[in-house]
C-alpha cells in the first residue's frame, strides 16, 4: 500500500459545481466592474450614484458565494506508517486504532475554485457545534 492514502474524495459534480459557483462569482464581479459600471458612468441619464451602485451589489455576490459554499472539503489524504502498510489486516488495524500524531492533508476549495492543502495531525481535529461553517 502506498504511503499518501485517499480516505475522502468528494464527488467530482459536487467539486465542478462549487468550483462553478466560484468561478461566476467572479465572472459576475468582473463584468460588472470592467463593462456594466463604466457603459452605466458613461451613460448620461443614469445617476451619478449608479455605477457604484452597480459595482456594490455585483460586489456581494462573490462574498455571499464564498459564505455559502464553504468550507468544502474536496480530499482528506492520510500518511500510513510503514509497518501499516504490510499487509491488509495491518492496515485495518492502523485504522481502527489509529494515533493521535498521524498526518494528514485536507484539501478544501477556498475563494477561488482551486485546491488548499492544510496539513495536520488526527490530534488536532476537533467537533465543531451545529451552525454556519
Amino acid at each position: 500500500y502506498p504511503q499518501r492514502l485517499q480516505i475522502y474524495n468528494a464527488p467530482a459534480l459536487e467539486v465542478a459545481t462549487i468550483g462553478t459557483f466560484k468561478l461566476a462569482g467572479l465572472f459576475i464581479l468582473s463584468m460588472a466592474c470592467l463593462v456594466v459600471a463604466p457603459n452605466v458612468y458613461g451613460d448620461e441619464a443614469s445617476p451619478v450614484w449608479m455605477a457604484p451602485a452597480v459595482i456594490t451589489a455585483s460586489a456581494t455576490v462573490l462574498p455571499l458565494f464564498h459564505v455559502l459554499t464553504r468550507p468544502f472539503v474536496a480530499q482528506v489524504f492520510i500518511d500510513a506508517p510503514a509497518q501499516a502498510r504490510r499487509s491488509k489486516e495491518a492496515l485495518i488495524s492502523f485504522a481502527r486504532h489509529l494515533p493521535q500524531d498521524t498526518a494528514m492533508e485536507i484539501q478544501t476549495l477556498g475563494l477561488l475554485p482551486w485546491p488548499r492543502t492544510k496539513t495536520l495531525r488526527v490530534g488536532q481535529l476537533r467537533i465543531r457545534p451545529e451552525g454556519w461553517g
